[in-house]
């Protein structure tokens, strides 16, 4: 069975391009594929699935990021948030 899963809680890797390239890893849970959905993230923190294929990004200084059809874009309306450490 393939699984598709977005690896955004390697904030790093994400954030620094060359440490997380596209292709297939081993897990405990069998191979995956890997596929970069955006570049330009500075601190990923948390990862949503949209039902209609969209995902939802969350970065350590608190933006929200919705990927759509391979284009990201900030959204408002989000609360301030205090990150530290």
């Amino acid at each position: 069975m393939q699984r598709r899963v977005f690896l955004a809680g390697v904030g790093a890797a994400l954030a620094s391009p060359g440490l997380v390239r596209a292709g297939t890893m081993s897990s405990s849970a069998g191979r995956l594929q890997v596929e970069t959905v955006a570049t330009g993230l500075d601190e990923p923190w948390a990862v949503g699935f949209l039902p209609g294929g969209g995902i939802l990004v969350t970065q350590r200084a608190g933006e929200l990021i919705a990927i759509e059809g391979g284009r990201a874009r900030r959204l408002g309306g989000v609360p301030e948030v205090f990150a530290a450490g």
